[in-house]
């Protein structure tokens, strides 16, 4: 990657890294796109802060964060576990709603948070590596759900076998959903309405982060910069 080696050589850029995940953070046409990348670009932009954004497995984002490789990751979810690593902002970047993604098969049929899949005979379909809430997952390590649930790497992967039928429900992001079906046109599935769990969000800087400039000696100091300006940024995008 000669473009990360050569931005990582100036400490005044700030470098965020993002798994693909559109409508919020995704690249086409070599270029970093996404509702996400713009709104933390604003921000950054008033504090006179330059940024590139870096689009890449998730995996391999969250280790560059965790060396100081990468001063901080876009669109990331609250857990114990990462908060040795990083900082998270007083202010969240996305609030996102998750539903429940089917097949024509079952387009009719309701299913609250926490289905019997044993007794309904069906399976769920889930994203290696995804963040999802603490009472589906908890659902799901039931006796008589572990067995009817199936993996995959990418949201993708799974919504091409909720098509084939191969698994028959998918909890997944409506916008994410229909952003893919515009790309790749997902024929015969059918996202449910009502929300079954929420999720919140945050832009994460790096704690050994080197990242520095006139304005700012170190990375925690923009972060709290950064939690104020992106609050006045949604009061004014929601007035």
């Amino acid at each position: 990657m000669p473009a990360l080696s050569r931005a990582q050589e100036s400490h005044s850029t700030l470098k965020f890294c993002a798994e693909p995940w559109p409508p919020y953070d995704y690249k086409h046409n070599n270029t970093v796109l996404g509702s996400d990348v713009t709104l933390n670009k604003q921000v950054l932009k008033k504090l006179n802060v330059t940024t590139q954004v870096y689009i890449m497995p998730w995996k391999q984002c969250w280790q560059l964060v965790k060396q100081g490789k990468m001063d901080g990751a876009l669109m990331v979810s609250k857990k114990k576990a990462r908060e040795p690593y990083v900082y998270y902002p007083e202010t969240a970047t996305a609030h996102l709603k998750y539903t429940w993604v089917t097949n024509q098969n079952h387009q009719k049929q309701y299913f609250d948070l926490c289905p019997n899949l044993s007794t309904l005979n069906i399976t769920i379909g889930l994203v290696k590596d995804n963040s999802y809430s603490s009472e589906l997952l908890s659902c799901l390590a039931k006796s008589y759900n572990a067995k009817h649930i199936q993996t995959y790497n990418t949201l993708e992967q799974a919504l091409r076998m909720l098509i084939m039928n191969k698994v028959q429900l998918i909890p997944a992001i409506p916008e994410v959903v229909e952003h893919l079906d515009k790309d790749i046109k997902l024929e015969g599935i059918v996202i449910h309405p009502t929300p079954i769990f929420s999720k919140t969000y945050y832009t994460v800087f790096s704690k050994k982060s080197k990242f520095s400039n006139d304005k700012y000696q170190n990375i925690e100091g923009l972060t709290k910069d950064f939690a104020k300006m992106l609050s006045l940024v949604n009061k004014k995008q929601t007035v």
